[in-house]
């Protein structure tokens, strides 16, 4: 049996509301955010599809940070509550959550 790959758009789905969450400055959204993290990791159940979450995550978030005006200090304080996130949610990733990550390794 073939599994299909994580399309951006699963990605994009799962993970909207975090995008309000970090650019709250972590005020808004956390349970909704916390809901698409868990969801998105029981997605992507084999390596190529963490792979594909990844890439898809580092251009969000690079999307994310390269498009707002706001101040060093909060642009780091998205930054680490993006890197928070699995923890603070409870899952597991194989990688970092960060606009920097190399997905293929």
């Amino acid at each position: 049996m073939t599994t299909a790959a994580l399309s951006c758009r699963d990605v994009r789905k799962q993970l909207s509301p975090c995008l309000i969450y970090m650019g709250s400055l972590g005020t808004k959204n956390e349970d909704k955010c916390c809901d698409g993290v868990r969801d998105l990791s029981t997605m992507a159940r084999t390596p190529a599809a963490h792979q594909d979450a990844c890439n898809c995550i580092k251009s969000e978030i690079g999307g994310l940070i390269r498009n707002r005006k706001d101040t060093d200090d909060k642009l780091n304080k998205m930054k680490s509550l993006a890197k928070d996130l699995p923890g603070k949610c409870g899952v597991n990733v194989p990688y970092e959550i960060s606009d920097s990550t190399n997905c293929d390794e």
